[in-house]
């Protein structure tokens, strides 16, 4: 309390004492403000003062750019360059206790405060699949579960013949084309321009599109991404049943507790969610009609 309370001494005496001193933030270890170069001396010489009379040694730094979401949550460059992030927008050496879930919105709102590199180009130049990843954890008496729409084809068609291929597609909207194995539809426009596919893919067109709902307990700890399609994750009370989902709304989710390398398409990144994300911490800052002044000097 004492130090914090020296710190307000040193606000206020610095706010009174140079003209157009703008204070911008202040918290319980420091203080951020705009100070006319002019004053410069000034300052230091009030915070020789404010030293003297607390017996308490102050650190200075001064920064070309400060992007500030609150006390707790900013970017600052320094004049050397060299950015400092806090908060949730902190995303290098994190600790080992600090949550390292979607690093790609941190890093994206940098590279669009800092850099001036828009989020759209951003995602689209990092393919780093850990950047996109979520983590959750569930302690007592709740489950994680995974609700999933599986499409398949029905058991019972398993073993069609080939003849009962062809008549099961006669009698489902399909006829034969230029060959006895190539089909079209048989209310297709231009069926001459239509190639057609051939009796298996067409039959498992028609056929493999019977949808189950499957419901599965998963760990306790989970790693998972938003994706187009995949699944829903929710946490379910043991004892009343209460469901709540670890994403509200519309956003699919894929775990990925176990790492795959695989071609960046097929990992089915949903890229509006995080694009929603970014944006969302970038209006809170700089609202959409003020963004251009970001980049009026290119």
């Amino acid at each position: 309390m004492n130090g914090q309370l020296s710190l307000m001494m040193l606000y206020e005496l610095l706010a009174e004492s140079i003209p157009d001193c703008q204070p911008l933030m202040q918290n319980t270890d420091g203080l951020e403000m705009i100070i006319p170069a002019d004053y410069k001396e000034i300052y230091l010489e009030l915070c020789r003062e404010w030293e003297a009379i607390t017996q308490l040694q102050l650190e200075h730094d001064q920064y070309s750019k400060m992007v500030i979401g609150d006390v707790n949550n900013y970017i600052a460059v320094n004049t050397a360059g060299k950015a400092k992030c806090k908060g949730r927008f902190e995303y290098k050496d994190l600790a080992l206790h600090k949550n390292k879930s979607f690093l790609i919105i941190p890093k994206a709102v940098s590279a669009f405060f800092i850099d001036n590199i828009l989020p759209e180009q951003f995602l689209q130049d990092n393919r780093n699949i850990f950047d996109y990843c979520g983590g959750v954890k569930i302690k007592g008496d709740w489950d994680f579960q995974e609700i999933a729409v599986i499409q398949r084809r029905p058991a019972k068609y398993n073993n069609y013949t080939k003849q009962q291929k062809y008549d099961f597609l006669k009698a489902n909207g399909w006829e034969q084309s230029w060959d006895n194995d190539n089909w079209v539809r048989s209310d297709a426009a231009n069926k001459e321009a239509n190639t057609g596919i051939d009796t298996d893919h067409a039959f498992n067109y028609v056929t493999g599109k019977e949808a189950t709902i499957e419901r599965n307990t998963l760990q306790k700890t989970l790693r998972y991404y938003i994706s187009n399609k995949g699944s829903k994750v929710f946490k379910v009370n043991k004892t009343d049943k209460r469901e709540i989902q670890i994403e509200s709304g519309k956003w699919m989710q894929t775990i990925f507790n176990l790492h795959v390398e695989k071609p960046w398409e097929e990992y089915d990144i949903n890229e509006s969610y995080y694009l929603d994300k970014i944006y969302k911490e970038i209006h809170n800052i700089c609202p959409p009609k003020k963004q251009l002044d970001l980049f009026a000097d290119e």
